[in-house]
């Protein structure tokens, strides 16, 4: 007797360890991975970092386990009656002659759908040349004026704020509100872009919002969105809180951050990155001046064997001694500039840390607040005048029209050329003329 064949005679029955592990060995070794369906129940998450719940629907359910290998994959949090798809091996636990479904992953009903309409518009954006690098902005090296278009509520612009005061105090900045997340979001952040884009005078924006699960940051993943983005003629900064996967608006956007509090990083130079990129171009000048020098040399060396006569040589070392004492002074001139150049970053750099300048900023903020409202005022003032006025030419202009005319019983008599007639010495005798009234035409015959 085989032992596929133990178990059918009485006098040969089989274990329960041994019934167990051959339902293990048929179930592990004979059905493949597959996804899973249903709802959330009895979630319980170990401090080992395992996850433990079970699957169920309207008649059945079935136990899920969920080790720590594979649950730091999950980007959301499971909850009750959430429902998920699971995708796995199934697992026999032979002690209890339980099955169970070993997770490797899990993802949110609503995710799948969302990841497959994320997949396509990407894939149609690209096609459309949005992501191409020919149409990538370089960021400004030291931004007079930065925009930031988030959640006024939200920790993003609190730390975009917290980097730019740091990195250099008295930055001008504008922060246009828009909600960030839910119905409409896209439509409110592409408006805030392209309001700032076309009348903002900022030198970049930062556009973005703190993480969140794929829902919340779905708003960047719009086809509004991204066309405003491509469209905008300032370089634009996409700062989602979301380090590990890209969004739309990273793709289309000139610059991605990991962060928000990254893309203030990006954007502002500290004063010692500032001072670097001084000493660099002041350092490429001045090789550049001497290579050029070094040329010249060069050239006037190679030309001595033209020269016979001692007059004509002595005027040419004349030459070459003054460019030497050039050379000495352009040094010791660009050195200077150097140092001068350096003091004054750094006095400006105290100068822009001074209270009284913050005080400064606020008092002009005021002041550009007053004068905005009087120029609305007067322009509401200005429009309402000429409105009037147009409409009193329109209603003058209505009661010259020929067609008031008519209506007031007049005509306009024509003759067979199409002639006005407008004297009686006109018209001859037996000559059939067109009337046009204020309502059709009449054909009359001159008697």
């Amino acid at each position: 007797m085989t032992a596929n064949q133990r178990g059918i005679s009485r006098s040969d029955p089989l274990t329960i360890t041994e019934l167990n592990k051959g339902i293990k060995d048929l179930v592990e070794e004979t059905l493949p991975r597959m996804w899973i369906r249903g709802e959330i129940s009895n979630f319980r998450p170990a401090k080992s970092g395992h996850w433990y719940f079970s699957l169920k629907d309207s008649q059945s359910q079935v136990r899920v386990n969920m080790w720590r290998s594979s649950t730091y994959k999950v980007d959301f949090q499971p909850e009750e009656g959430a429902e998920v798809l699971v995708y796995g091996p199934i697992n026999v636990y032979i002690p209890r002659g339980e099955y169970s479904i070993t997770a490797e992953w899990m993802e949110s009903v609503g995710q799948g759908r969302l990841r497959a309409k994320f997949e396509r518009l990407k894939n149609e954006l690209k096609e459309k040349g949005y992501f191409d690098q020919k149409h990538k902005k370089e960021l400004p090296f030291l931004p007079q004026k930065v925009g930031i278009i988030t959640s006024q509520t939200g920790a993003a612009l609190q730390d975009i704020l917290r980097v730019l005061q740091t990195r250099m105090p008295g930055m001008h900045v504008v922060v246009s509100h828009s909600r960030v997340q839910g119905k409409g979001a896209e439509s409110e952040l592409a408006a805030a872009l392209r309001q700032l884009d076309q009348h903002g005078d900022c030198d970049v924006i930062i556009i973005g919002r703190g993480g969140g699960s794929e829902e919340d940051l779905w708003a960047f993943n719009q086809e509004e969105l991204a066309t405003a983005i491509f469209e905008a003629k300032t370089p634009i900064v996409s700062a989602v809180g979301h380090e590990i996967d890209f969004l739309i608006s990273d793709f289309v956007a000139d610059v991605r951050a990991a962060t928000p509090s990254q893309a203030a990083e990006l954007i502002v130079p500290t004063s010692t990155e500032c001072k670097a990129a001084i000493q660099d171009q002041l350092h490429k000048m001045k090789t550049h001046l001497l290579l050029k020098i070094q040329r010249l040399k060069a050239r006037l060396h190679s030309s001595d064997f033209q020269y016979v006569f001692p007059r004509i040589q002595n005027k040419l070392y004349d030459q070459q001694r003054y460019l030497d004492d050039l050379t000495h002074q352009v040094t010791g001139s660009m050195e200077s500039r150097m140092n001068q150049a350096s003091t004054a970053l750094k006095a400006q750099i105290d100068e822009l840390k001074s209270p009284l300048l913050d005080k400064t900023i606020i008092r002009h903020k005021e002041k550009l607040s007053s004068l905005s409202r009087e120029l609305r005022n007067h322009c509401h003032i200005q429009v309402n005048d000429k409105a009037y006025a147009l409409q009193s030419l329109i209603a003058r202009l209505d009661d010259l029209s020929p067609s008031k005319v008519l209506a007031r019983g007049f005509s306009v008599t024509r003759n067979a050329k199409g002639e006005v007639i407008s004297d009686s010495e006109q018209a001859v005798k037996g000559e059939e003329l067109n009337l046009t009234l204020h309502k059709g035409q009449l054909k009359v015959r001159v008697k």
